[in-house]
């Protein structure tokens, strides 16, 4: 019976999505995921760059003050995860990529159901945070 609903969860999601790329593409602080094909947009991916870099765990709970749930980028750096003690493997070079979503990087989550008052409220309250910093 859910699977018949399926078509209409993902179509709302990237209905969703829509409005969080809208908000966000052009902040200069912020970087977010792009689609390279179509996706279901499970959730939201920000990172934090430029003037706000460094500000992820200040943000996070200023979001959480705000009843606005977020989790880590689980892609972060995997090598700080406990479980590697356990695993073979081998570091070639730096891991700055993975240092930076590690550091700066979170993600929201998305829903079948139409988030439009959400999001908005997503980007007033980063919006209001950032000004908070800068002014």
């Amino acid at each position: 019976v859910q699977l018949k609903k399926l078509p209409t969860f993902i179509n709302n999601r990237r209905n969703n999505a829509k409005l969080f790329n809208l908000l966000f593409k052009d902040e200069p602080n912020i970087i977010i995921q792009k689609e390279t094909e179509e996706s279901s947009w499970f959730g939201f991916s920000i990172i934090l760059t430029n003037k706000l870099s460094g500000y992820r765990d200040d943000l996070v709970n200023i979001l959480s003050e705000n009843s606005i749930e977020c989790r880590p980028i689980v892609a972060g750096n995997f090598t700080k995860n406990s479980v590697i003690k356990y695993l073979d493997y081998d570091i070639i070079g730096e891991l700055k990529v993975s240092d930076e979503i590690d550091y700066n990087g979170f993600f929201v989550g998305n829903d079948f159901r139409d988030l439009t008052g959400e999001i908005n409220y997503l980007h007033k309250t980063i919006k209001s945070f950032e000004k908070e910093i800068f002014n």
